[in-house]
């Protein structure tokens, strides 16, 4: 990993797997039903393309906390009080990763 220029749809996608395991063993069983982990994981992936030039680190142990940090950013965001059913709409604006990623 070089830097934000280094960051693409193919980049990401190798951490896939590694956030799908960390997205699942934050969400609970008992917050399923309001929390996806897969949605976790692909608005993570998004949001990480989408703000590539906001990384400012330079090794792989940098990226993989950059990105565990977009992922509790967005599980918070999900668990918020009032936020019934915002699962749903915090990743209606999902994408697939190739569109962003032409930007």
């Amino acid at each position: 990993m070089q830097g934000p220029n280094d960051i693409d749809d193919e980049t990401l996608e190798r951490y896939r797997a590694y956030l799908s395991l960390l997205a699942g063993s934050k969400v609970d069983p008992w917050l399923r039903q309001r929390v996806d982990a897969s949605d976790l994981v692909q608005q993570t992936l998004l949001d990480a393309l989408e703000r590539r030039d906001q990384f400012r680190g330079s090794s792989e142990g940098e990226f993989l906390a950059w990105l565990r940090t977009i992922l509790s950013n967005n599980l918070i965001e999900a668990l918020r009080p009032g936020q019934t059913g915002r699962s749903t709409e915090l990743f209606s604006r999902r994408r697939d990763l190739s569109v962003v990623s032409t930007h």
